[in-house]
């Protein structure tokens, strides 16, 4: 529930920063003075760790790219575009509404998503039993030997942690490819 409250939170500042033409035109620039100035060895070296690792970034709206990433999100919502090439934005009455609160929407649409993956159905409960076998019989081949059941599940522990890892990183470039947002030339 904490979680759920610090995220709609997030949003609704998101929210606030992309109605606001001003901040958004300065968070462009900020990003193009940042995409000139030279990188810092520790910044550099926070880069590299946090597109490997984006589950160790901080969450907060901590950085530009996240208020226009927002920004240009909420945008392509609004316009709707056609699902055919040349992806035009959509016009008459279908369109949203340019005051539309998207934050809102994906405060409700995550809920809507959080209930539904609380019920279990029959492929998930299949997935825990063959897990429970699986373990079972690894504590048969083993012996009940702690030292290796203690480097099965480091070993587990570490590939589930690369695994989400890998995961975080596709989503991240999904999301970065449903928009650009024009930065103007320096």
């Amino acid at each position: 529930v904490a979680d759920g409250k610090s995220t709609e939170e997030e949003w609704t500042e998101l929210e606030k920063s992309a109605r606001n033409d001003q901040y958004i035109e300065r968070c462009k620039k900020r990003m193009v003075d940042a995409e000139h100035a030279p990188a810092r060895f520790l910044r550099k070296i926070t880069l590299c760790l946090t597109s490997a690792f984006p589950s160790i970034r901080r969450r907060r709206n901590s950085s530009v790219f996240d208020v226009l990433q927002y920004y240009v999100l909420r945008r392509e919502f609004i316009l709707e575009r056609s699902i055919n090439p040349p992806f035009e934005p959509a016009k008459g009455r279908h369109c949203v509404p340019a005051d539309f609160h998207y934050d809102k929407y994906l405060f409700m649409s995550l809920g809507h998503t959080i209930a539904h993956s609380v019920h279990l159905g029959i492929t998930t409960w299949l997935c825990i039993a063959v897990f429970a076998i699986l373990f079972f019989f690894v504590m048969m081949f083993t012996e009940s030997n702690m030292v290796t059941l203690a480097w099965i599940w480091a070993g587990v522990g570490i590939f589930l942690f690369m695994l989400g890892n890998l995961f975080d990183i596709h989503l991240n470039n999904i999301r970065t490819s449903f928009g650009t947002f024009e930065i103007p030339a320096a």
